[in-house]
């Protein structure tokens, strides 16, 4: 009987994706990255543009309605881009290989 390391043995029983599927995964993982970079600035920008305009004085009613309306649209735009992000990532790092295992110290 032979013994084997531990990172002999998850080296053995990993499986490793093809070259190109790698090189797939990680430009995926990079366009999901960006897209979700973006989706956020403009968001932030977004509610910059809202809390602006309630540092104006003499906001009106009509005013306050509206951007009541803009922002459940932003939370409800973030909710969605949150859960599609999610789901992306999930996918991708589905088929990924397991790497090591990392264990921190508490101090």
């Amino acid at each position: 009987m032979t013994l084997v390391s531990p990172d002999e043995f998850v080296e053995q029983t990993t499986p490793r994706p093809p070259p190109a599927q790698a090189e797939q995964d990680t430009r995926a993982l990079l366009e999901l990255g960006d897209r979700l970079v973006r989706s956020l600035f403009d968001t932030g920008l977004r509610l910059n543009t809202i809390r602006m305009e309630f540092d104006v004085d003499g906001l009106t009613t009509a005013a306050a309605d509206k951007h009541h309306t803009a922002i459940v649209d932003l939370l409800a735009e973030l909710d969605s881009m949150i859960r599609t992000t999610g789901t992306a990532m999930l996918s991708l790092t589905a088929t990924a290989p397991m790497g090591e295992l990392r264990s921190r110290r508490r101090r």
